[in-house]
């Protein structure tokens, strides 16, 4: 087992974390991403509603709409 964490960006940079999910091949899908500071402070954040999709298809939503609001 491996653990998992998040980490900070380097001073004066912001990090941009998505992440996309479906229910089962074709099937209703979401997704949400988070925009945060070097401190760990929260800019922006989503949640969306994909609509039917693949799991790769809501991932890509989730990095357009990341982009978007950056």
């Amino acid at each position: 087992m491996s653990l998992v964490s998040w980490k900070y960006p380097s001073m004066d940079w912001i990090k941009l974390n998505v992440d996309g999910c479906s229910k089962d091949n074709l099937r209703c899908a979401g997704a949400g991403g988070l925009i945060r500071d070097s401190l760990g402070s929260l800019i922006k954040g989503f949640p969306i509603n994909t609509g039917i999709y693949s799991l790769v298809i809501a991932e890509l939503w989730a990095v357009v709409k990341e982009l978007e609001l950056a």
